[in-house]
């Protein structure tokens, strides 16, 4: 299903651009994508508090209440600079927890696993479940 792109749509590019040159010259991209290890960039702090890691979400989750055509545009200008950092999974698992909140979630082989709740502004956040027998995948 196609969306059509607003001008509201257009203005939120363009600012996420202006705040992408100005947060993420390319010597902070290159260091980020050479780090070689999983470490939130410098810049993390100020892209949460631009509302864009809850922009999807309602606000009676602490999310900014729009919806996932405004994310694609904030997530469109982050990739088209390869910008380093967290940022799809701390927005999927946030979705998944404003959706799922604190039902238990089906995980392979019964397993129990459970999302409690959306982290505070500027953490970023993965849902996963986690295997009782260290030794042994959640799959097998």
């Amino acid at each position: 299903m196609p969306i059509g792109v607003s001008e509201e749509h257009e203005a939120l590019g363009r600012s996420v651009r202006r705040w992408v040159e100005a947060h993420t010259p390319p010597e902070v991209v290159r260091a980020g994508l050479e780090l070689g290890r999983e470490e939130l960039p410098p810049f993390w702090s100020e892209l949460a508090r631009q509302g864009w890691l809850g922009l999807h979400l309602p606000e009676q989750h602490g999310g900014e209440g729009y919806g996932l055509p405004e994310l694609a545009v904030v997530l469109e200008e982050l990739g088209r600079a390869c910008v380093p950092g967290p940022f799809l999974p701390t927005v999927l698992a946030g979705a998944a927890i404003a959706t799922w909140g604190e039902q238990p979630c089906e995980i392979p082989r019964n397993r129990r696993s459970r999302i409690h709740r959306i982290p505070p502004r500027g953490r970023a956040c993965v849902a996963g479940g986690r295997s009782p027998d260290p030794g042994r995948s959640l799959d097998g």
